[in-house]
């Protein structure tokens, strides 16, 4: 990621926490499988925008002509589920040496 992107991306991210910005629901899109995550909508009340991963990049129906907060709300959503996920195969992994120790003590 090039600066300006990482610029931008930051941007982006301070418009979606300041608008309360946030992923309400997620699926998979019928016609490619790609998946699909649905946000707030800042600017229309009981508005969804539809953010679909395709590949490695997100895409949104919105009209936004730059990167825009449904698109960073998702990437900040994908980022902590990363780190869930990381730190659970962490635990998982510490139980395991523990259980094997214990078995190897008991010998």
């Amino acid at each position: 990621m090039t600066t300006r992107q990482r610029s931008e991306l930051e941007a982006a991210i301070e418009r979606a926490t300041e608008h309360g910005i946030e992923v309400v629901g997620h699926g998979h899109r019928k016609r490619d499988g790609a998946k699909i995550y649905c946000t707030t909508s800042h600017s229309e009340a009981n508005r969804w925008h539809i953010v679909a991963l395709v590949g490695n990049r997100l895409t949104c129906d919105c009209h936004s002509r730059k990167l825009c907060s449904h698109r960073a709300a998702v990437h900040m959503y994908l980022v902590v589920q990363l780190a869930e996920r990381a730190a659970r195969a962490e635990e998982i992994e510490c139980e395991l040496e523990i259980e094997t120790r214990d078995r190897s003590e008991s010998e």
